[in-house]
C-alpha cells in the first residue's frame, strides 16, 4: 500500500471514527449506501429503470419511504433524457400529448385557480401528477438505446405486481385466521397511504392497496403475452395469482376493469387452445378463492349485487351526491373551469384531500372547464393513436383492452387525475411502443 492510497483513505477513516465517537455510525452508513444507490442510478441506465418501476408500483401512496424517492427517480430519469437529447443520442418523436396532458393543462388549470383565488398548495398539489405522465416518455427515450432493456422492464414490472398481489393474498388470509399482528399491518397501509385492509361497516372483508390498479395491467399483459405464444408455464401461475389478488381486493371498478380487459383478450385473441386455457385459469382463481377464504363468497356476490344502490350503499350514494355537486358546479364555470385544487362548499369530499373525488371525469369538467377539458381529450386520443399504431401487432389487442379498461375505470375512480394513473399510462406507453418498429414489446 503507497502512501497515496493511504491518503486518499485517511478522510474516509478519520470520518467514520468521528461518526463512532458521536453514535452516528448508522446515519452514516445510509447516507454512504444512499450515495452509491445514486451512483449507480446515474450511471446504469438499467438499475434507474428497473428502480423507477419498483418504487412508482409499490410505493403506489408515495408514503413507504422516508424521503421523496419517487420524485428523486422522476428528475433523474428527465435530467437523464435531457442529456441523451442534447448530446443527440436518442430522437424524441412522441411529444405532442406529453406536452399538452403534463404541461399545458397543470399551468392553465394552476392559473385558473389562482385567478379564482383558490388555495395555491391545493393547486399545486393537484396539478403535480399529471407531470409523472413524462415518465413514459424518459423511459421510452433510454429503451430506445438498448431496445433489449424493454424484456427485462416488463419482467420486473411483472414480479413487483407479483409482489402486490402475493401481500394482498396475504394480508386476507392473516385476516380471516384472526392473527393480532395483522391489525397493525392494516395501520401500516393506511400510515403509509398504501391502502387499507379489514373489515368494512358492512361486514365485508376487504384488501384494497392502490397497486392492484398496475396488477390489472399485469394481468392484460400476461395474457397479452400468453397470446402472442411467447409465454413458459410459469405465466399461467402468475396469471392466477393476478386474478385472485383482483378478486379480493373487493373492488368493483377494478374486478370491471379486469373483465373487460382480459375478455377482450379471450375473445379477440387468435389461438382458440390458448384463450381455453386461460379462460380455465382465471374461472379456477374464482372457483378457488372462496373455498380458500370461505366468509369471503357472500361478500363477493354482495358487493356485485350491491353495484346500483344508490340510497343503501355508501360508496354509490357518495358518488350520486359528489355527481351532482360537480355538475353543479362545472354549469357555473362551463368554459374555463374553477381551476385545480378546488373543492365542493356542500356535499362529500376526502378530508384529508379536500380536492380529489371519485368521478374524474366531471372533476375534470369542473376545476378545467371546456377549453380545459377538451384539450385533455385530445391529449388521450393522440396517445392511444400512438400506443396503438407502434405497438406490434401481437401487442395491439393487449395495448387497446388495457387502455379501455383504464379509461372506462376512470369514469367512476380518481385514477387518470394522478401519479398513480398517470404512471400507468408511462409504463404503457413504455412497454409497448417501439423506438424502431422491429423490437416486439413482449417478445
Amino acid at each position: 500500500m503507497n502512501i497515496k492510497t493511504i491518503l486518499l483513505m485517511l478522510p474516509v477513516i478519520l470520518l467514520i471514527a468521528a461518526a463512532t465517537y458521536f453514535s452516528l455510525l448508522p446515519q452514516l452508513l445510509l447516507l454512504l449506501v444512499g450515495f452509491i444507490v445514486l451512483f449507480l442510478l446515474i450511471r446504469n441506465d438499467k438499475v434507474l429503470l428497473i428502480g423507477t418501476v419498483y418504487v412508482f408500483v409499490l410505493d403506489s401512496g408515495n408514503g413507504l419511504f422516508p424521503i421523496p424517492l419517487r420524485e428523486l427517480l422522476f428528475g433523474l430519469l428527465v435530467l437523464k433524457t435531457i442529456y441523451y437529447i442534447l448530446a443527440k443520442k436518442v430522437h424524441i418523436k412522441y411529444f405532442t400529448p406529453f406536452l399538452i396532458i403534463s404541461f399545458i393543462l397543470p399551468i392553465y388549470g394552476v392559473a385558473i385557480s389562482q385567478f379564482r383565488g383558490q388555495n395555491l398548495s391545493y393547486a399545486i398539489d393537484d396539478a403535480k401528477g399529471y407531470i409523472f405522465l413524462i415518465t413514459g416518455l424518459c423511459i421510452y427515450a433510454l429503451i430506445s438505446l438498448k431496445t433489449v432493456l424493454k424484456k427485462s422492464l416488463l419482467n420486473h414490472f411483472l414480479i413487483a405486481c407479483l409482489t402486490v398481489s402475493i401481500g394482498t393474498i396475504l394480508i386476507l388470509a392473516l385476516e380471516l385466521t384472526n392473527i393480532v399482528w395483522i391489525y397493525d399491518s392494516s395501520v401500516w397501509l393506511i400510515n403509509h397511504n398504501l391502502g387499507f385492509a379489514g373489515l368494512e361497516i358492512n361486514g365485508q372483508y376487504r384488501v384494497f392497496i392502490r397497486s392492484q390498479l398496475y396488477v390489472m395491467l399485469g394481468l392484460i399483459l400476461i395474457s397479452t403475452k400468453i397470446m402472442s405464444r411467447s409465454h413458459n408455464k410459469m405465466d399461467y401461475t402468475i396469471l392466477l395469482i393476478f386474478s385472485v389478488c383482483i378478486l379480493i381486493s373487493n373492488t368493483r371498478g377494478l374486478w370491471l376493469g379486469s373483465i373487460l380487459g382480459v375478455s377482450i383478450m379471450l375473445l379477440f385473441g387468435k389461438s382458440t387452445v390458448i384463450k381455453v386455457i386461460s379462460a380455465c385459469v382465471i374461472i379456477l382463481s374464482i372457483t378457488l378463492t372462496p373455498l380458500f377464504f370461505s366468509d369471503f363468497t357472500g361478500d363477493v356476490l354482495e358487493r356485485v349485487s350491491s353495484s346500483f344502490d344508490f340510497t343503501q350503499n355508501e360508496s354509490n350514494s357518495i358518488r350520486s351526491e359528489q355527481a351532482l355537486q360537480l355538475v353543479n358546479e362545472f354549469e357555473n364555470h362551463i368554459f374555463f373551469g374553477k381551476g385545480f385544487g378546488s373543492t365542493l362548499d356542500t356535499g362529500y369530499y376526502r378530508s384529508e384531500v379536500p380536492y380529489s373525488f371519485e368521478l374524474s371525469y366531471l372533476e375534470l369538467l369542473y376545476k378545467l372547464g371546456l377549453f380545459g377539458f377538451i384539450p385533455f381529450v385530445i391529449g388521450l386520443l393522440l396517445y392511444f393513436r400512438i400506443i396503438i399504431k407502434s405497438a406490434n401487432k401481437d401487442m395491439k389487442l393487449g395495448v387497446f383492452a388495457s387502455f379501455f379498461s383504464f379509461i372506462l375505470l376512470s369514469t367512476t375512480n380518481p385514477y387518470i387525475v394522478s401519479s398513480l394513473g398517470m404512471f400507468f399510462l408511462a409504463i404503457l406507453f413504455s412497454l409497448t411502443t417501439n423506438s424502431d418498429n422491429k423490437q416486439p414489446g413482449l417478445s
